[in-house]
């Protein structure tokens, strides 16, 4: 296949599939348990559900700050089994879409009682990206450690090497506590946070480059990921595209009346 040119935007494609967005692209949601407060009250653990055949179907509208406007498309992604590292069994959140997509990446995440943890990023058949082109965790990231607190911060990094250029993704989560949100699914209550991806590329030559995205992200219990609202900032750091993402069906069980988490 041929690689982009521009390492900027191959690894805008890959950090968004480690986000939660495949539940569109996650996943960069990806963090590192450096934890601001040392309360922490909340269980997560059941709010990024990893367990085979789980399914979601979500429905992305974007919207640009200028130019053309930009169809909606719709997401399928699938916890599928995936690889075992350092011994233990895995789940990779396979994702496909409608809008042609490509370069897609997939987190293989574990869960235990220290939370949700990726712990390698694949690269989803048929494309072949190059291995060292791929995102990896610089040391051992959560998605959501198993207990936080409102305000509580998270921030984790990603590193990758392509065509001569140091491309490093920080990721930054606050913890903003509890809300109802109503998507196509349903009402649910959600567990929000505030996600912001800076992304910096280096490369020998040519002036900095890099790119930033600003999230609003809802999770309900069991259910996983429910909303996500992302503001993408490319050229100069302007705004040029808002994406609205929400859930439309999924075969995971909310229960309303279990939502006790204090």
């Amino acid at each position: 296949m041929q690689y982009p040119s521009n390492p900027t935007a191959l690894t805008r494609t890959a950090a968004r599939s480690t986000s939660v967005k495949p539940i569109a692209s996650l996943m960069v949601g990806v963090l590192l348990w450096t934890v601001a407060q040392q309360a922490a009250a909340i269980d997560t653990r059941r709010y990024f559900p990893i367990d085979l055949g789980a399914t979601w179907t979500t429905r992305t509208t974007p919207v640009p700050s200028a130019g053309d406007p930009l169809p909606p498309y719709t997401t399928v992604s699938t916890m599928v089994a995936g690889p075992v590292v350092n011994g233990r069994k895995t789940s990779k959140l396979s994702w496909s879409n409608d809008n042609g997509d490509t370069e897609r990446t997939a987190g293989v995440y574990v869960n235990d009682s220290t939370g949700t943890q990726l712990v390698a990023v694949v690269q989803m058949a048929p494309d072949a990206m190059r291995a060292e082109c791929l995102p990896r965790p610089s040391s051992p990231h959560y998605i959501l450690p198993g207990k936080v607190s409102v305000g509580q911060i998270f921030s984790g990094t990603l590193v990758a090497n392509c065509d001569g250029a140091v491309v490093d993704t920080l990721v930054t989560t606050t913890v903003l506590g509890f809300a109802t949100t109503t998507v196509p699914a349903g009402t649910f209550r959600t567990l929000n946070f505030k996600r912001v991806v800076d992304v910096r590329v280096t490369q020998p030559g040519k002036p900095r480059a890099g790119w930033k995205e600003i999230s609003m992200i809802s999770f309900a219990k069991d259910v996983g990921l429910v909303k996500d609202v992302t503001e993408s900032f490319f050229t100069g750091l302007a705004l040029e595209l808002t994406e609205t993402e929400v859930l439309v069906s999924t075969n995971r069980k909310y229960d309303p009346l279990d939502q006790h988490d204090q």
